[in-house]
C-alpha cells in the first residue's frame, strides 16, 4: 500500500485560506503549516490509506501549538506517524516539539487507534506530569521525550527508547497499558512524595532505568500472569520512604523477572499476595531493606534450586544518578553470571548482565540521559 505523505513547515508554511486554492496543498514544495491542517488532510486521504505526517522548523523555543484533531478510523494496516523532517521525509534526528498550550488532553479521542509518534517532544500540559493525549489502542511511541506529561491510552501501547523527563509524583503513571504493551531502552525520572500505584504499568519492561528522587508506590507493576521484567535498573534516591511504599516491582504469577538491578527499595520485588509466583532471578541489590518477598505458608517455594543466587553490590550501581547521568558503575557493569551453561562439557558459558545496558564510560565521564539509551540501536554497547 502506497504511503501518503503530508508536509508541515512550522516557520514557512501556509494552511489552506478561505479562498479555494489559497495556501499550502501539503506537498513537499507547497506545505501547510500546522498540525491541525495536516490532519484535516490526512481524514481526506481515507481510513485505508498509510499516511506520514512530515514536520520541520519546530524546536524547544518554537513548538507546535496547533494541533486540532487527530483523524479517527484507522488501524495497524493503516496507520498514521507524525515525525520530523529536514530537507526529505525520514532524514533527521531531531524531534518535533509538540506544546499542549497549557491543557491536558488536549488531543482528546479515546476512539482513535494505530498512531506512531516518531520522534516527538510532549510538553506543556495544565497540570503537572498531566495527560498531553487521550486515545485509545495500536500506540506506537519512538524516541519521544515526555517533559513533565504523559498520555492517556488503552491497550497495545509500545514506548522504544522513550524518555520520561520532570516528572513529579502527583501527576499520573509515566506509562500504563490495560494489556499486550512493552516499555524498551526508556528512560524514567522524576521527584516527590506519593502514593502514587505505580510509574509504570505494562506486559513488559526491558533495558530501561527508572531513578526516582523521593518516593512512589511502586516504580513498575506487572499486568495479569505472563510478560516480564528483564534487564532493567530501579534506583530511588534514598532509602527514607515517607510517604508511599517505596517498592521495586510488583510481580503477577509467573512474570518474569531477572537481571534487574534495584536500590534504595523498601522491597524490591513484590508479589501482591499472588499465589503461583515463581521467584525469577538472579538480580542484583544495593540498599534495599528487603531484597524479595517471603514466600506465604500456603505456597510452595518451587524455586529452588533452579533459580540462580542473587548479587549484591557494594556501592551504588547508578553512582551520578541524582546529576541525570545514567552510566553505571564498573561493578555493575561487570557483574555477570555464567550460572546458565548447558552443556558445560564442550561449550561457551552464557553469560548474562544486569541493570540497563548503556555506553561503556569514556575518557570524558560516559555518557548521560537517552544518548546511552539509544546507543544499542548502534550497537555501541
Amino acid at each position: 500500500m502506497a504511503v501518503t505523505e503530508i508536509y508541515v513547515d512550522h516557520s514557512g508554511g501556509s494552511d489552506p485560506g478561505p479562498e479555494p486554492g489559497s495556501g499550502g496543498d501539503g506537498s513537499s514544495g507547497n506545505p501547510v503549516q500546522t498540525l491541525s491542517a495536516a490532519f484535516t488532510l490526512a481524514a481526506t486521504a481515507g481510513t485505508s490509506a498509510n499516511v506520514r505526517i512530515n514536520v520541520k522548523n519546530t524546536s524547544s523555543s518554537s513548538k507546535m501549538t496547533s494541533l486540532g484533531s487527530l483523524p479517527t478510523g484507522h488501524s495497524i494496516s493503516s496507520q498514521i506517524v507524525i515525525a520530523p523532517y529536514s530537507s526529505s521525509a525520514g532524514d533527521t534526528e531531531n524531534l518535533l516539539y509538540l506544546d499542549a498550550g497549557g491543557s491536558d488532553d488536549v488531543l482528546d479521542n479515546d476512539t482513535v487507534d494505530a498512531i506512531v509518534w516518531n520522534r516527538c517532544h510532549f510538553s506543556n500540559t495544565s497540570t503537572d506530569s498531566g495527560s498531553f493525549m487521550n486515545l485509545d489502542n495500536n500506540l506506537l511511541f519512538y524516541k519521544c521525550t515526555f517533559d513533565n506529561c504523559t498520555f492517556t491510552g488503552d491497550n497495545s501501547i509500545g514506548a522504544y527508547f522513550c524518555t520520561w523527563e520532570n516528572m513529579v509524583a502527583s501527576g499520573n503513571a509515566c506509562f500504563a497499558s490495560g494489556s499486550s504493551s512493552v516499555v524498551y531502552g526508556c528512560n524514567i525520572s522524576g521527584s516527590g512524595e506519593s502514593t502514587l500505584p505505580y510509574l509504570i504499568q505494562s506486559l513488559w519492561i526491558m533495558n530501561s532505568v527508572v531513578y526516582w528522587n523521593g518516593t512512589v508506590d511502586l516504580m513498575w507493576k506487572s499486568l495479569s500472569a505472563a510478560g516480564g521484567c528483564l534487564q532493567n535498573a530501579f534506583v530511588y534516591s534514598d532509602a527514607s520512604h515517607s510517604s508511599g511504599d517505596g517498592n521495586g516491582v510488583q510481580i503477577d504469577d509467573q512474570v518474569l523477572c531477572q537481571f534487574n538491578y534495584f536500590e534504595n527499595c523498601a522491597v524490591a520485588i513484590e508479589d501482591e499476595n499472588n499465589s503461583e509466583v515463581v521467584i525469577n532471578g538472579p538480580n542484583a541489590f544495593y540498599g534495599n531493606t528487603t531484597k524479595r518477598f517471603t514466600v506465604d505458608s500456603n505456597m510452595l517455594d518451587i524455586t529452588k534450586p533452579i533459580t540462580a543466587a542473587d548479587y549484591d553490590l557494594s556501592a551504588s550501581g547508578y553512582p551520578n544518578a541524582s546529576s541525570n547521568n545514567w552510566t553505571m558503575s564498573d561493578d555493575l557493569r561487570n557483574e555477570r553470571t555464567n550460572q546458565y551453561t548447558p552443556l558445560t562439557a564442550t561449550s561457551t558459558a552464557i553469560e548474562a548482565y544486569f541493570g540497563a545496558f548503556l555506553k561503556t564510560a569514556d575518557g570524558s565521564g560516559g555518557t548521560t540521559g537517552k544518548q546511552g539509551l539509544h546507543g544499542i540501536e548502534t550497537g555501541s554497547v
